[in-house]
């Protein structure tokens, strides 16, 4: 039995140094270039978003982030690179090339967010209030 056609549906993560726009016009040249056994392909709905990636941190914000860890957590801060989309980062990093981000929230245990049942723990969210206040605080000392 031949089917009449197949429909097939990708995606990919790319890392944030990679123009999504070349990318898809690459990959679109690859699944278009001499398919195999003579089919045809159709590449439709092809949407691109680039990443982001964040400009290295100055000293002002490495040496708060070591304060702000010990001092507010208790343990050593953390930073975690995720696949995630939060396009208005990218909007603000192209707009303000030179400012430093600091992207977090109330996490961890005991928290629910972006759900039906969000729920937040209330301590962990009054540590990243303070975390952010003396953030902010070096900043304007800086």
């Amino acid at each position: 039995m031949l089917r009449p056609y197949t429909t097939v549906k990708l995606s990919f993560r790319l890392p944030p140094t990679v123009d999504a726009d070349t990318a898809l016009a690459a990959l679109t040249r690859v699944l278009t270039t001499d398919p195999p056994f003579g089919a045809q392909v159709e590449v439709a709905r092809a949407d691109a978003a680039s990443g982001w990636n964040a400009s290295p941190r100055t000293p002002w914000l490495e040496s708060t982030l070591d304060e702000v860890g010990d001092e507010v957590f208790g343990l050593p801060w953390r930073a975690l690179g995720l696949g995630g989309t939060i396009p208005f980062l990218g909007m603000f990093g192209r707009a303000y090339p030179d400012a430093q981000f600091v992207v977090t929230g109330p996490r961890g245990p005991g928290n629910n967010a972006h759900v039906p049942d969000e729920w937040l723990h209330l301590e962990q969210t009054e540590r990243v209030t303070e975390a952010v206040a003396r953030i902010l605080d070096a900043h304007a000392r800086a």
